[in-house]
């Protein structure tokens, strides 16, 4: 028995699996791209949530009629520096608590700077009052700890304890 082997060139074979490999490229660049764009979604997303969230935080700063000071906390070597900045107080009105386990910060609000920075809205008028309490990592002696008031800004200077540090 003769097996014949008949063999023909197709001229659109050599196209089609071009095209075919071509097709599968742009489809995985195309997943990709794909991809990234669901990162950069989700990371936009992340964003307009962390937006919200300071947004809900000063819808209910309003309702409850005060505002929270920005603060920092600076590590030095023995000492722990809280800076407090609460620029819409009146300076002659900010006082300042220290029990052992935390520092209290209240002023009134300067109703000028307020209405200045965000207008003469019906959501300025309900802010009274500058407010922010700050717990502390340890129990302290209250008479150790250091107040400077510059302004506006409150450097508060906290001892460490020996095993802190």
């Amino acid at each position: 028995m003769v097996y014949i082997m008949i063999a023909y060139y197709d001229p659109f074979e050599l196209a089609r699996k071009r095209i075919f490999k071509a097709i599968r490229e742009a489809m995985r660049e195309f997943e990709r791209e794909f991809e990234e764009l669901e990162e950069m979604a989700e990371e936009y997303m992340r964003e307009v949530h962390e937006l919200e969230k300071i947004f809900e935080d000063r819808i209910d700063e309003i309702r409850r009629g005060y505002t929270e000071p920005l603060s920092t906390i600076i590590d030095k070597e023995d000492k722990l520096l809280l800076v407090i900045e609460a620029p819409e107080a009146r300076e002659d009105t900010i006082e300042v608590t220290v029990t052992e386990d935390k520092i209290r910060v209240e002023g009134k609000i300067d109703k000028s700077k307020v209405e200045k920075a965000l207008g003469k809205h019906i959501y300025t008028k309900k802010l009274e009052m500058v407010k922010g309490e700050y717990k502390l990592p340890y129990k302290l002696d209250p008479s150790k700890v250091r107040i400077e008031k510059r302004g506006n800004k409150i450097h508060i200077w906290i001892p460490k304890q020996p095993e802190t540090y």
